[in-house]
């Protein structure tokens, strides 16, 4: 297993971030979360975990926060959707559906051609 390098902003992070279940419950910290997030976008990020289960791991965000994260990775998605639909539109027509059977051989560098092979393989082949 790979060690990572633990940094002070980490260590930070962890002591003003990172809450537990009792530590809510039991404090007005909830309410002191929500309420730095009045009236402002803040970028503040709580995780809160459950110290009996270290998988039950939730985050607290500011809800124009996520919002604001949510467009991105919308955003990111549909340019990356609009990426691909371009390069395929290109590669279409790029594609000369004119090339020859011996013109896409010789072009592909083939020269030694199993004639028997490509039968049996067409045979499997449906169309």
């Amino acid at each position: 297993m790979e060690t990572k390098q633990i940094t002070s902003s980490m260590i930070e992070f962890y002591k003003h971030n990172v809450l537990s279940i009792t530590e809510i419950t039991r404090t007005n910290k909830l309410s002191e979360i929500l309420d730095s997030y009045a009236n402002k976008k803040s970028g503040d990020i709580y995780l809160v975990q459950n110290s009996r289960n270290k998988d039950a791991l939730g985050a607290i965000i500011d809800v124009d926060l996520l919002q604001e994260l949510l467009e991105l990775r919308d955003t990111i998605s549909n340019a990356a959707d609009q990426l691909v639909e371009e390069m395929a539109i290109s590669r279409l027509h790029a594609f000369n559906p004119n090339v020859t059977l011996a013109q896409a051989i010789h072009q592909a560098g083939i020269e030694d051609i199993d004639v028997d092979e490509i039968i049996k393989l067409s045979d499997e082949v449906e169309i």
